[in-house]
């Protein structure tokens, strides 16, 4: 079976070109980040009834501690709404489904490419997986895509990562079509 699909933005609302080209595509997967606001993950909900929201939880590099991770403010001016509260509003609309992270094989997104990044990123998710499954339950965790290296840590990442894609539900992926030359 295939579903079309599509990124939402990375800013926290979508523009009015966005909205438009999201209800001329009428998607059956939207990927949203746990940084847009609220207001519209319930314009999806309402104008897209019937799709799919696969939500990232984003984070720019590592995580700090799990206590600090979710109790950190999504924004400076509102310093009351935490990524654990974002994630817990998120699933009472309805979408349980998380990317846990974003490419945490490239340094500017997480950890790194070599082989201690990848463990170290291991053992982060294996401890933290299941505190967010005790604190959400429910919650559907996607283990997170790689980001594209021309060394291909993508690859050798997996390897070093299966206790922790074993506590996941699945895998997320990225589709690029450009060549990777194009990419960099």
């Amino acid at each position: 079976m295939t579903l079309r699909g599509i990124h939402f933005t990375n800013k926290t609302e979508l523009s009015t070109g966005g909205w438009d080209i999201l209800n001329i595509m009428r998607p059956e997967v939207i990927k949203m980040l746990t940084c847009n606001d609220r207001s519209q993950f319930e314009r999806v909900r309402a104008e897209h009834p019937g799709a799919s929201v696969i939500t990232r939880i984003f984070w720019p590099g590592k995580p700090p501690p799990f206590e600090e991770w979710m109790a950190y403010p999504l924004r400076d001016w509102e310093p009351d709404r935490t990524l654990g509260q974002q994630i817990h509003n998120i699933m009472d609309l309805g979408y349980d489904t998380f990317e846990l992270l974003n490419e945490p094989n490239l340094v500017h997104e997480g950890w790194g490419p070599t082989v201690e990044d990848a463990w170290q990123f291991n053992c982060w998710a294996c401890e933290t997986i299941p505190l967010l499954r005790e604190r959400y339950p429910g919650v559907k965790l996607l283990w997170p895509a790689m980001g594209y290296d021309l060394e291909g840590s993508d690859l050798w990442w997996w390897g070093r990562c299966k206790k922790s894609i074993r506590f996941c539900d699945g895998l997320a992926a990225h589709a690029y079509w450009q060549p990777a030359e194009e990419m960099f």
